[in-house]
Formats: C-alpha cells, sequence, structure tokens
C-alpha cells in the first residue's frame, strides 16, 4: 500500500501478484484473504492503465465472493462496482451500466437499512456512464433522485447534497438549458461558501462550472468575474503555477478574447504557455496546444512577427512529436504559411506551404 502511495505501482504491482501466488497455494483461490489481494492488485493494474487486466481481476474476485459469499453481500456488491468501473475507464459504459444497476438492486434487496453511501456512489455511476451514453433525460431524472433522497436523508445544505445539485446543474448545461443551470449552480456555491469555505475546491469547481454556464449564455463579463474570482482563490491555495490553476487561466483567456481585450488574453496565454513549458517540458502536447492557441491569437491581432516565431516552434514540435505528414502537423504548416504572406513573405511563405504537400 505504501509503494501504491508514493506512485511505485510496478513494484506494487510485483508484490501483490507474489503475495497473491502465496495466497492461493496456502489458503486457496476463494479464500477471503485471497480476493482481498486480489482486489488489491486490480487497484494498482487501474492505477496503471492497464484496465483490460484490471477487468480480468475484477471479475475473477466477482465470481470468488458471489460463490463464497453470496451475489447480495456488500463485499459481493464492491466487486460487482470494481467490475463496472473498470469497464467504464475502457469505454464499455452500456456494459458499466448493467453492473452499476446490478449493485442498485442488491442493495435494495438487503434487509433492513442499507448503507446510504454506497447506494448514492451506485446512483452517480450510473449517471456519469448514462451522459457518456447520451441519455441526457434519464441522467436528469436518476441525478434527481439522488438530489431529492440526499436532501432527505442528509440535510439541504451538506456537502454531498450540494456535489449532487452540481452534478444535475452539469446536466441541464449538457442540454443547452444554461440559465436553468446557472441558477443551479449559484444555489449550490452560495450554500458552499458557508459550509465549505471560499478556498474549498469543491466550492472553486463549482466557480468555474458557474463561469461555463456564464459563457454558454454569452455573458462573458459575469464569466470573467467569476473565473477571476476562482484564480485569485487557487492561487492563494497551490501558488501561481499549480496545474490546477491552467483549466481557470484558460477559460479567462478565452472570456477576455470575447470581450476584445487582447492585451489581457495575450498575457493570459503566455502564462498558460510558461507554465505547461515549466511543468511538462517543451515538446508535451498540452504545452504544443498552448504554442499553437498563443500563435493564433498573435496572428488576429496583427502581431505576424511574434505569430511566426510561435508557430516555427510549434511546427518543430510537431514534426519532432507527430512526423509531417499528420494533420496536426499540415495545418500549422498552412498557419505559418499564411502569417508568411501577411507580412509579405510570398516566396517564403510559398517554401513553407510546399512543406504540406510532401
Amino acid at each position: 500500500m505504501d509503494l501504491e502511495m508514493l506512485g511505485r505501482h510496478v513494484e506494487a504491482e510485483v508484490l501483490h501478484r507474489q503475495a497473491l501466488r502465496r495466497q492461493e497455494r496456502v489458503l486457496g483461490p476463494e479464500h477471503p484473504n485471497t480476493l482481498f489481494t486480489v482486489t488489491n492488485l486490480e487497484s494498482v493494474l487501474a492505477d496503471q492503465g492497464k484496465y483490460q487486466e484490471a477487468e480480468a481481476i475484477h471479475g475473477r474476485a466477482l465470481d470468488g465472493r458471489t460463490k463464497v459469499l453470496g451475489s447480495g453481500h456488500l463485499n459481493t456488491l464492491l466487486s460487482v462496482t470494481n467490475v463496472g468501473t473498470s469497464l467504464s475507464k475502457q469505454g464499455k459504459y452500456e456494459e458499466a451500466e448493467a453492473m452499476y444497476r446490478r449493485v442498485i438492486e442488491g442493495l435494495e434487496k438487503m434487509p433492513g437499512q442499507f448503507p446510504l453511501d454506497w447506494y448514492f456512489n451506485a446512483m452517480n455511476n450510473i449517471c456519469f456512464v448514462l451522459r457518456k451514453q447520451g441519455k441526457y433525460e434519464e441522467t436528469e431524472s436518476m441525478y434527481q433522485i439522488v438530489v431529492d433522497n440526499l436532501q432527505e436523508s442528509l440535510g439541504p445544505e451538506h456537502p454531498a447534497t450540494l456535489s449532487s445539485i452540481c452534478n444535475l446543474a452539469t446536466v441541464l448545461e449538457e442540454r443547452g438549458m444554461y440559465q436553468e443551470a446557472k441558477d443551479m449552480y449559484q444555489q449550490a456555491l452560495d450554500a458552499q461558501r458557508r459550509v465549505l469555505g471560499p478556498s474549498h475546491q469543491g466550492t472553486l469547481i463549482t466557480v468555474s462550472n458557474l463561469a461555463s454556464a456564464l459563457r454558454r449564455q454569452g455573458k462573458y463579463e459575469e464569466a470573467e468575474t467569476a473565473d477571476r474570482w476562482a484564480l485569485a482563490e487557487r492561487e492563494k491555495v497551490f501558488g501561481l503555477d499549480h496545474p490546477y490553476n491552467l483549466l481557470t487561466v484558460n477559460n479567462l483567456r478565452f472570456c477576455l478574447l470575447h470581450q476584445g481585450k487582447y492585451s489581457e488574453a495575450e498575457a493570459m496565454h503566455r502564462r498558460a504557455l510558461g507554465c505547461r513549458e515549466k511543468m511538462l517540458g517543451p515538446d508535451h502536447p498540452s504545452t504544443i496546444v498552448s504554442l499553437g492557441h498563443l500563435a493564433e491569437m498573435l496572428s488576429e491581432v496583427g502581431k505576424y512577427d511574434e505569430a511566426e516565431t510561435m508557430y516555427r516552434r510549434e511546427l518543430k514540435e510537431l514534426t519532432k512529436t507527430y512526423g509531417s505528414g499528420h494533420p496536426r502537423t499540415r495545418r500549422c504548416v498552412s498557419n505559418l504559411s499564411d502569417v508568411l504572406k501577411k507580412q509579405g513573405k510570398e516566396e517564403l511563405a510559398d517554401e513553407v506551404s510546399s512543406l504540406a504537400h510532401q
């Protein structure tokens, strides 16, 4: 477990496999301790992105627990959840949905009061895979059930209730119901500021979601205010260059561009690029994307010389990373050619443009 917490997943996998072989030999494949190690092995496989292997391991744990404990035992339902999660991470959302529904059915059949946190977790899992399948109406209905039940069982301002309200608002936003989503985000945000505090990560996520709903309505000035507030709070908590800040910086850049605040938008572009170069390196795909965004903006405001420099940097990294024939590389060649023509460098533009046809 310590190795996993340190991110040393390969070493942890080796140890879990060794432990599993010993337990299978000494205790048998269906002993509870053996199945617990199977679950640990699955977890470390998932952490490495080995989802197919994790799915197979989960299936093994599920079969063992079903045989030993029965289909309705909580540990069996945990294995069902784990299988669903592995399927979901592979994009097998319909199969994952079936697993999560199986968990709900198992919980509802349990005698007495079943654990509410398990129930709400399963409901949220179902809503996630329904959204991924584009089943927004059904997702909205299920999230509304979760919200109603949480309000009744935990209270209207419990963090879990407020989180579920935000989930429901996200579905409304995806359905194009921007005003309804905005109102719901605002409702959750007002409570989160009181309950969690203005700098809590949950509060800041809701601020960003609220800004998103405002941008979709074309309310860029209001969205800018929300994004600036979220950025200032994140900077206080995490520092200037933390990865959590980058999404807010990009969102703020978008708002500034749409208001014609080009110098401020350029500053945000440069900040995002600088952060990614520092954290990820010059040839990371996200850094290359930032290069392209800055070059495009410089071209739009007539700073063609600087745009040329950025496009050349982008082209160098794209060619190194993806090759000269990749669509992104070809698009960059086209952009560079255009900015050269805007500077009157026709021969050089033609020379660059020919690279796209090689």
